[in-house]
This record gives C-alpha cells, sequence and structure tokens, in this order.
C-alpha cells in the first residue's frame, strides 16, 4: 500500500441521501442537547461537544542560534492548548516565513537558511490550535550574520572548524535499502553520492543546512551488490571536503523473512508520561526492537514519525510526551541480524488528567461464529475486500483460513496471518489485526498487516502469549480517512501443543509382513536346497 489514491467522488445519488441523513441526525442531536460544536483536524478526526472554541494556546519562549552567514537556528518551548494544539508560526523581521505543524516535524525547531551575510533579522514565533485561535507573539529575538571569513591560504589542521571533520559514521545495510548516520564535530553541510562504480551513477543527496547529524537512507537497492559511495563535507564558508570513499555491501536474499512482532505491546498513560511495555519474540535472530511515535496515526515504516526509542531492552518511558499531544500512536518494529523488520505491533494512549490509564486499539466482542462485515458508504468503485476464506492463518505446517471457526492453534508456535495481494485492493491505509487475550476479554494486542518482500501478500506475523483459552482474531480494513471500510472477526482456541505421533497405516503393515514373508521363504529355499545336496551326496557315497 506504499501509493494511495484519493477516493473517486460520491455520484450524485449517493451525496443526496447522505446529505439527507446528516442533517436529520444534526437536527435531532441538535434538540436534544442545545448546542453542538465540531472540531474537525484534518488528519486527527476529532470530534469535540460543547462551545465553541476561542482559548488560544500559550506563548512559546523562542530562542536563536547563528550557524553560518546564511543560516540561524531557532528553537522555541512547547506551547499547550486546551484542547488539541496544531502547530507554529515563524515570523523574520515581521514577515511570515514557515509554519511548523504536526504533518512537518514533532520537534519545537527550524533551521532558516538562505541568509544574506552581515546582516541583522529579528525572529519571532506564534502558536496555533485546531480552531485557528493564535497565541500572542512570543519574544523578538535579534541576530546578526556575520561575513564569510576568509579562507586560510595553508591547509587547516583537522581538528579547527575550517574543514568538515567526521565524528561518528555508521552504515547499516539491508537486503534493499542502507541507511547511513553520520555526526560531524562542527555543523556542515553533507553530500552523499552512490553507484555501482566510483562514477557515483545512481544518485545523490545534498543537506540544505548547516548541521552536525545527519541521516540517509537509500532504497531499492539490489540484494548482495556492492555499491561505492562518497561522502562529501561542506563548511560554511563552502570549503569543500571529500570525507570518505568506500564501499557497501546490501545482504543476500538468505534471509527475506521479516521477524515476528513484540509480544503483549502495552502504552499505559501516567500523567503526561506514557509508559511503553513489551516482550521480545522469541526468535534468536531478533537484534532489537524500535518503537517510533506519531499524533496522526500508527506509523506504519521505521521512519514515519519520531524514534522515541531503539534497543534490546522491554520497556520505556516517554516523558511528558500527554503535555503537548492526545492521543499518541506508538509502533514497535522488530528488526533481525539481516535488517529485515516486521510489520509492526501497535498501540495507542490518550491523556486522562493524571489518572493511570491503558487504551486498547481496538475492542473485541466475543463470538463462537466467524463474521464478517463491509461498510457499503465507504466502498469506492474499485475497491476489492477480501471473503474470510481468504485470509490465511499458518501455523508450523498448517493452513487454516478465518472461515475455519474456531481456529484451533497452539499455544507456543508463532502466528502468521496473510492476505494475498489480489485478494484486495483501493484507497487503503491500514489493515489492522487484533487477538484477544484468553485470560483477560478486556486486553487486546494490535499488528499492523504490511506487504511482504515479494508483494504477493500483506501480511503480519506474532509470537503466541503461551496461554490455554478461548481467544478471538479481528481484522479490521482502514481506508486513506481511516475509516474502517471491512471487518472480519474469527473465534481461536489456543491448546497445549502435541507432537503428532506417526500412525502406522495399513499399507506400510503390509510392505512389512511382505518382507517378512519373503524372508521365511528364502530361508526355507535355501534349506530345501542344503537338504537336496546333502540326499544328493549320500546316495553317491554308496
Amino acid at each position: 500500500m506504499d501509493c494511495i489514491q484519493l477516493p473517486a467522488p460520491l455520484p450524485h445519488y449517493r451525496y443526496n441521501r447522505n446529505m439527507k441523513k446528516l442533517l436529520l441526525a444534526a437536527s435531532l442531536f441538535f434538540v436534544f442537547t442545545g448546542f453542538v460544536s465540531a472540531q474537525e483536524a484534518t488528519t486527527d478526526f476529532s470530534i469535540r461537544f460543547g462551545g465553541e472554541d476561542i482559548t488560544p494556546p500559550t506563548t512559546p519562549v523562542l530562542s536563536a542560534n547563528v550557524i553560518s552567514p546564511t543560516q540561524v537556528d531557532l528553537t522555541w518551548s512547547t506551547s499547550t492548548d486546551n484542547f488539541s494544539l496544531a502547530g507554529y508560526r515563524i515570523f523574520r523581521s515581521g514577515e511570515f516565513v514557515a509554519t511548523s505543524t504536526i504533518a512537518t516535524t514533532t520537534l519545537q525547531s527550524y533551521s532558516d537558511s538562505g541568509l544574506t551575510a552581515s546582516s541583522t533579522f529579528g525572529y519571532q514565533v506564534q502558536a496555533f490550535d485546531n480552531s485557528f485561535n493564535f497565541s500572542s507573539t512570543s519574544n523578538t529575538v535579534i541576530v546578526t550574520t556575520p561575513n564569510f571569513p576568509v579562507a586560510p591560504e595553508t591547509e587547516p589542521v583537522i581538528s579547527t572548524a575550517a574543514r568538515v571533520v567526521i565524528k561518528n559514521l555508521q552504515i547499516d545495510t539491508g537486503v534493499s535499502t542502507t541507511s547511513i548516520d553520520l555526526e560531524t564535530v562542527f555543523p556542515a553541510r553533507i553530500e552523499f553520492r552512490w553507484g555501482r562504480s566510483d562514477l557515483f551513477e545512481l544518485g545523490y543527496v545534498v543537506s540544505s543546512v548547516l548541521k552536525k547529524e545527519n541521516n540517509f537512507f537509500l532504497k531499492n537497492l539490489e540484494p548482495g551488490t556492492t555499491y561505492t559511495y562518497e561522502i562529501v563535507g561542506y563548511t560554511f564558508f563552502g570549503n569543500e571536503t571529500v570525507l570518505v570513499t568506500d564501499t557497501f555491501t546490501t545482504k543476500d536474499l538468505s534471509d527475506i523473512t521479516g521477524p515476528t512482532n513484540v509480544k503483549r505491546f502495552n502504552a499505559v498513560a501516567n500523567g503526561f508520561d506514557v509508559n511503553l511495555s513489551w516482550l521480545l519474540p522469541a526468535e534468536t535472530d531478533v537484534n532489537f526492537v524500535r518503537i517510533v511515535r506519531s499524533h496522526l496515526d500508527f506509523p506504519r515504516f521505521p521512519t514515519d514519525g519520531a524514534v522515541v526509542y531503539q534497543g534490546d531492552d522491554e520497556g520505556f518511558v516517554d516523558e511528558g510526551i500527554l503535555n503537548s499531544f492526545s492521543p499518541v500512536y506508538y509502533t514497535a518494529f522488530s528488526y533481525d541480524s539481516f535488517g529485515n523488520v516486521s510489520s509492526g505491533a501497535i498501540a495507542i494512549v490518550y491523556h486522562t488528567d493524571g489518572t493511570s490509564a491503558m487504551t486498547n486499539v481496538v475492542e473485541v466482542e466475543v463470538s463462537d461464529v466467524a463474521t464478517s462485515s463491509f461498510n457499503n458508504d465507504r466502498l469506492s468503485l474499485g475497491m476489492k475486500m477480501p471473503e474470510l476464506v481468504d485470509i490465511q492463518i499458518y501455523q508450523r505446517d498448517d493452513v487454516y483460513s478465518m472461515f475455519d471457526a474456531p481456529l484451533r492453534l497452539d499455544n507456543s508456535a508463532p502466528v502468521i496471518i496473510k492476505i494475498p495481494a489480489d485478494k484486495i485492493s483501493g484507497n487503503l491505509k491500514s489493515i489492522i489485526a487484533t487477538v484477544l487475550d484468553p485470560t483477560n476479554n478486556k486486553q487486546t494486542y494490535s499488528f499492523l498487516l504490511r506487504i511482504n518482500k515479494d508483494r504477493s501478500a500483506y501480511q503480519t506475523s506474532f509470537s503466541n502469549l503461551g496461554i490455554v483459552g478461548k481467544s478471538q482474531l479481528k481484522l479490521q480494513v482502514y481506508d486513506y480517512e481511516s475509516f474502517a471500510v471491512a471487518t472480519y472477526q474469527t473465534p481461536i482456541v489456543f491448546s497445549e501443543y502435541q507432537a503428532k505421533s506417526r500412525i502406522l497405516f495399513p499399507d506400510i503393515f503390509f510392505d512389512h509382513l511382505n518382507s517378512i514373508l519373503l524372508a521365511i521363504l528364502l530361508i526355507c529355499v535355501a534349506v530345501l536346497i542344503f537338504l537336496l545336496v546333502r540326499r544328493h551326496q549320500d546316495e553317491d557315497n554308496r
């Protein structure tokens, strides 16, 4: 689902029908409640009941740092809002220059580049919410950019700011991707070039601002292939330095299967903090876990949000995040030694006014039969949804479908869920599978389904909880506007694993019987020949 198209407009008759329903519902609700006001954020789908939001966010506090003759870095404190903060506006010398929103960044910072050297600028920042209430402007910070320094006539020593110096370089290769993390001693612009030869014919990436930490992510590489790369650094007055010229080799196809997702991934609100916990999967090739956060939707990829944790622990505290955003979405990705990534375990948490509370991603109702339902109002032209028999469940050597109710699984082996790619299509955003805890009907664990590397199916895998009992599997398909288009559910019975014993079938029995009879026959023939020979010898002796 990498490429998503917007849904086609509804036909005129459906538009009129939906408008009538909407007007009728709004009228009835207005009569009972007196006044209703709903505020809709473009991607949060948040609805607020009560009076109009007229409260502006708090005023941020701004600071600035002159990086070069052409760049100033701005940072500011976090603003809070009574409902939902939308972003910030940045002004330079009274002129609007940029907007920093949830969709563009999760940090309170901005790099203003392309400035004129030896010039004075005044900066201010202003917060705003989803109702377009604006805070008062922040304190004004006055800065003056310096002149370009004169380049030294002799070769500078490596420890000065006159040339770019690498502090740390890490290259992580996968089967078809490679990540480059570079840290320099002083802020610098970095250019990364790569190709199959020293011509670097496949491309280059150049950072637009001066900074110490740079990250480049290469995609669509060939497995088991060696690439030549070069890293070039530029100082703030334009000095160019070739930092590294070397090669890296992508991993081969010996392992392209993603690892199993983490178990029991939970997000619990504790005041403004979020306590995250999980259990590492049992596979030995899982190297680490990366937790990615967003306040738009569940991160679908390891780079689709802010990385709040990476390592091999089984817990982390995301401090103070609910002071700025609610709800907050988390995805936990498992990485194996080949660079493969799991589809993602997900959790969501809301601010609960200081009380500790955990929010399940999906509510699951207990049922004894397999069911499916479709939201016809959200099904657009060209959409294709799978049937229950099309959703496949794999465990060990067994293959089931969601139609096989109840699914009888053992409580120890991982479970794989697949939907063939040719069975589903449309303007879709995410597919979420949810499993009910057999010991707690209020506890669920949810996982994203993602297209596999050969693009044959959308799939996820998760380790079993090691619990015996009845459970439920629920799968939902969401369109681009995060509305559920299709919902599937089937009961599960987890039991202790029993190794299959070898059965002696009749044909095997008779095969053994025939062998025994043949051996007896051969012995009898040998004895008969021996007796005949002995008798013939006795007759000759007479």
